[in-house]
């Protein structure tokens, strides 16, 4: 093994344990709050998970299948994505993605 395939090994080794860290705190906090602080540590999560991939927006959705509707429940997005609106259903817009997700 060469030197650069070495590092390349132990940087995605690093990366990963940072990941997992981040996964085991979020639950960690999830495990000791109380009931009403859902909501603010599902919005911490998500900006924490966002922050770790350096993504611009990171959020859940609830989906219904039997209405065929998919609407952000949970969305943490940067400065410069405008905020995505709750009423607003994502599933006609993204047909392939809802069948899926209602299949799995």
């Amino acid at each position: 093994m060469s030197a650069q395939e070495r590092n390349d090994r132990e940087e995605g080794t690093a990366v990963q344990l940072r990941f997992q860290k981040l996964l085991t705190d979020i639950s960690a906090r999830f495990l000791s709050m109380v009931p009403q602080d859902v909501d603010a540590e599902i919005d911490g999560a998500h900006g924490n998970i966002r922050g770790f991939f350096d993504a611009n927006i990171c959020g859940l959705f609830r989906i219904n299948p039997q209405t065929g509707e998919g609407h952000p429940s949970h969305v943490q997005v940067t400065e410069n994505i405008p905020v995505m609106p709750e009423k607003f259903n994502y599933a006609p817009g993204n047909p392939w993605r809802f069948a899926k997700l209602v299949r799995e």
